[in-house]
């Protein structure tokens, strides 16, 4: 069972996770610009 709920688990999880990153990543990088 564990087989087949982690791929989908870090597929919902990891999405989310690479948007917050990228997100924060934009914020730090444009911050100084403002």
């Amino acid at each position: 069972m564990a087989g087949s709920v982690e791929p989908l688990f870090h597929k919902y999880v990891s999405a989310p996770l690479a948007v917050n990153v990228v997100a924060s990543f934009k914020q730090i990088v444009l911050l100084p610009d403002m």
